[in-house]
């Protein structure tokens, strides 16, 4: 409805930033029609897809446009404590998937923990790197600042944490088919690059990934870059320990919501 669109709008603009675009479909259009025979089963309809979609895109979560709803998938708990870490200067947060076989998920865990524990004792900033140009930096500024890893777990089963699993099971197309525990590595705005899976877990990818989120990089294009983006609401212009870089962030990849609007 009319009233559904104007308030989730309302809600976009008033909060704090995230990175969400708002579209809304007529039931009686092509794609409404599709998606009304297939899904819908009840109006105004909320359905979340990630950008450059298709017209076989499926999306990542759909339900009623409800406030209930809207909140889930916008302001879930863990995706605010990741936000938070990231903006507090977390090199790298890492997202464990348990997988509810509880001797698995404890092996990926102290493999985790063990790895970052190290990571954070033996790696720092590099004394080099390179700007936008590809061009060697000397690093002084920002030298004295610590490398920090964590580590979020969440609960394959859990119904709050639902929109949030879906997304990261779409990072690689095959993740849906194993049933052990994934660790996701994620950076930046929010970035999560790839997933490490059962025995991938190790100490010798943990810290490679580690080392890599860490060095300079001339890369600015997001698309170029492994992973996707998800739906974080944070304000990255006011990070706790300042920015690195001065340059004009790259837009971010972010995800586009659609509300498909009852027939008039």
């Amino acid at each position: 409805s009319a009233e559904a669109e104007q308030w989730l709008r309302e809600h976009l603009s008033a909060g704090t930033p995230i990175n969400v675009q708002l579209q809304t479909v007529a039931v009686d259009s092509v794609f409404g029609v599709t998606a009304a025979a297939e899904r819908i089963t009840d109006l105004p309809w909320l359905e979340v897809y990630f950008p450059h979609r298709t017209a076989e895109s499926r999306p990542i979560w759909s339900g009623v446009a409800s406030a209930e709803n809207f909140h889930s998938v916008l302001h879930a708990g863990l995706r605010s404590l990741l936000a938070e870490k990231l903006l507090q200067g977390d090199a790298l947060v890492w997202l464990l998937l348990r997988s509810g076989k509880d001797s698995l998920d404890s092996q990926a865990r102290d493999r985790l923990q063990a790895a970052l524990e190290r990571a954070q004792r033996e790696l720092s900033i590099p004394d080099t790197g390179v700007d936008i140009h590809g061009n060697p930096i000397q690093v002084v500024e920002f030298k004295h600042l610590p490398v920090r890893f964590s580590l979020l777990e969440l609960d394959r089963q859990s119904s709050d944490e639902a929109f949030l699993r879906q997304c990261l099971l779409q990072v690689e197309p095959d993740l849906s088919f194993f049933d052990e525990p994934m660790a996701f590595p994620v950076l930046g705005q929010g970035r999560v690059l790839y997933a490490l899976v059962g025995s991938g877990i190790n100490e010798n990818n943990i810290l490679e990934s580690c080392r890599s989120a860490i060095g300079w990089c001339s890369c600015e294009i997001k698309e170029q870059n492994p992973g996707l983006d998800l739906l974080l609401a944070a304000d990255w212009s006011h990070p706790s320990m300042g920015r690195l870089v001065n340059d004009t962030p790259s837009p971010i990849v972010g995800l586009a919501a659609f509300v498909p609007d009852s027939a008039e």
